[in-house]
């Protein structure tokens, strides 16, 4: 077995249909549910970002890891604006961030959101903002990460005051960024 990792950064506005397919794929084996659901599909990864008309900075972005030419761990990055009573703010959405079963355990998970967070260590986003589950949040502390207690809530759903975020754990990287007291309105759907 070929124990390199290479890593690729794939622009998600162009996304082939070949890188797509395996992004669906890896994204199936780790959340089968989706299959059931618009957003389970490698049609709706191609077109997801077909209209995105903002800056390069901002651009959505994945951070592939492949062995042996097999797309092995995963992460998606994007730009998202939110709300708080101290005004509006670009984050860093991460999301989608997923390892192949067969190389769980192997460090696969940590390269892929390491390069996610590089976004903001160069200075793209000030910070990042995602959920997780309470099992995989002390994985995102050793990062650098911290838990957000902020009540969270999205203006423009049916349900405004309902949580968008369906895992329990919301956290923000790095730690060390200012962050509001106040609640935060997502301004759209959870990620």
């Amino acid at each position: 077995m070929n124990d390199a990792v290479e890593e690729i950064h794939i622009d998600a506005v162009r996304l082939d249909s070949n890188v797509a397919k395996a992004i669906n794929r890896l994204m199936l084996e780790a959340w089968p549910t989706i299959a059931e659901q618009p957003e389970g599909t490698a049609d709706f990864l191609m077109g997801r970002w077909a209209g995105y008309s903002g800056s390069n900075q901002h651009a959505p972005l994945y951070q592939l890891g492949y062995r042996a030419g097999e797309l092995v761990a995963l992460a998606h990055t994007f730009a998202r604006t939110v709300a708080s009573a101290e005004g509006e703010m670009i984050l860093m959405g991460l999301a989608n961030v997923c390892v192949a079963k067969c190389e769980r355990g192997h460090g696969l998970g940590r390269q892929v959101v390491k390069s996610a967070f590089a976004r903001v260590d160069r200075g793209d986003f000030k910070q990042s903002l995602f959920q997780t589950t309470v099992e995989v949040a002390p994985f995102y502390i050793c990062l650098g990460a911290v838990p957000v207690n902020n009540r969270f809530r999205n203006s423009l759903a049916e349900n405004p005051a309902a949580n968008p975020f369906w895992e329990p754990v919301a956290m923000r990287y790095p730690a060390t960024a200012v962050w509001p007291n106040s609640d935060i309105d997502l301004l759209g759907p959870g990620f």
